[in-house]
């Protein structure tokens, strides 16, 4: 099983979402890169987003940028996308490709509208049995209230950046847990009081949503999946 994070240029975003993954999947058996759509090979992560993977407990800095390429979003069973954006880039890479690319956002809606009470319980495994339910649940599920992407913060001073780590804390926790492991990294739990109420903007700047909005609480899938199983 391989997951593969993008954004734009590998350096932000994809990196830590990266790490965040790679720490609670790999002890399972599943593998977990990152490369960006407007990437160039060898740059290091920025240095905020190695920052905020220290505060998590993680290690970007032998990290180094690549190019999304066919060969990669071939060689994935999940195509986790930080943006619309990215995600509508990759899929035509290979054909099928679309039906397991999605941004991470929009997973986690997609599971949340699954059922995913039962499945496999192994993480391999259950991973790509995720991947389905969530494809299956593209034309029944909710639709989105807005862009369903995590801001990027490259340019922006280092509150944003926060709001993008909580985000992400969030986001993949759920998808972690969904995945039937425990994230192995530590969220900052400050952060939350400390941003606030401050709202993130797609890849063109518009205002969206507030970058905190929750993600379903990280306890959801575990409940649903222990009720399902009571006689």
């Amino acid at each position: 099983m391989h997951v593969l994070v993008v954004c734009t240029a590998n350096i932000a975003r994809s990196p830590l979402a990266e790490a965040m993954l790679a720490a609670s999947l790999a002890p399972h058996g599943v593998d977990v890169s990152s490369a960006g759509t407007r990437a160039s090979d060898g740059h290091p992560a920025a240095s905020a987003s190695q920052e905020l993977a220290r505060l998590r407990g993680l290690d970007l800095t032998g990290h180094r940028s690549r190019p999304v390429t066919e060969r990669l979003v071939q060689a994935a069973d999940l195509v986790l996308t930080m943006s619309e954006r990215h995600r509508d880039a990759c899929g035509p890479l290979v054909p099928g490709a679309g039906r397991r690319t999605f941004t991470v956002r929009e997973l986690v809606r997609l599971l949340t509208a699954a059922d995913v009470a039962d499945g496999p319980d192994a993480v391999a495994e259950r991973l790509p049995w995720l991947v389905e339910q969530a494809q299956l649940a593209r034309p029944v599920a909710p639709p989105p209230r807005g862009k369903e992407d995590v801001h990027d913060p490259i340019r922006d001073p280092w509150p944003a950046w926060t709001v993008m780590g909580a985000t992400l804390d969030d986001l993949l926790t759920t998808v972690v847990r969904a995945a039937g492991a425990e994230p192995a990294w530590q969220p900052q739990a400050a952060v939350r009081a400390e941003v606030g109420a401050e709202v993130s903007r797609d890849d063109s700047g518009t205002a969206a949503r507030p970058a905190t909005d929750p993600a379903p609480r990280t306890g959801w899938f575990r409940r649903r999946r222990a009720s399902a199983r009571k006689p």
